[in-house]
């Protein structure tokens, strides 16, 4: 696979999967389970999760098993992540 062209620090898929999982966790609530098939016409199969964080952990591992980005990225996207959807969280008047 040709290195995609594009920083390897910090992983950008591990910093907006975390992001969502923040803001969707305090929006729609913790552990919420769900199944996303959107890859299964592509023959990637289904895959279910007990929430949005796991997705969102299984996400940036993702981009390691790819040789994507270092383990080092993605931890770090993963933070950033954390840390961006709480900030959303505090700022975003929601209805609940």
């Amino acid at each position: 696979m040709q290195s995609p062209p594009f920083p390897e620090y910090t992983s950008g898929h591990s910093t907006i999967s975390a992001a969502s999982a923040e803001a969707l966790s305090y929006t729609i609530g913790e552990n919420i389970a769900f199944t996303d098939s959107t890859e299964f016409q592509y023959n990637h199969g289904v895959r279910s999760f007990d929430s949005f964080r796991k997705a969102a952990a299984e996400s940036s591992i993702s981009r390691v098993y790819g040789g994507i980005h270092y383990t080092s990225g993605c931890r770090e996207g993963q933070n950033m992540g954390e840390k961006i959807g709480k900030y959303i969280n505090e700022k975003v008047i929601t209805k609940k």
